[in-house]
């Protein structure tokens, strides 16, 4: 036996606003995402130069 139906695709149309409110989204992420990563980076930074620090003052001699 044969099914000689025709199938009928409807495309659906992008749609555009969502695509404009992903772009939107995806760019604030990145940019907490870098401005996180910058201060994770500069609070390592500031820890190890004020244990360098206190480390040369530990060997002066006063």
């Amino acid at each position: 036996m044969q099914d000689d139906r025709r199938i009928f695709i409807n495309p659906e149309e992008h749609c555009k606003s969502v695509e404009g409110w992903a772009k939107v989204s995806g760019t604030i992420f990145i940019a907490v995402m870098v401005i996180g990563v910058i201060d994770h980076a500069l609070t390592v930074a500031w820890h190890w130069a004020e244990s360098w620090w206190d480390a040369a003052v530990a060997f002066l001699p006063f």
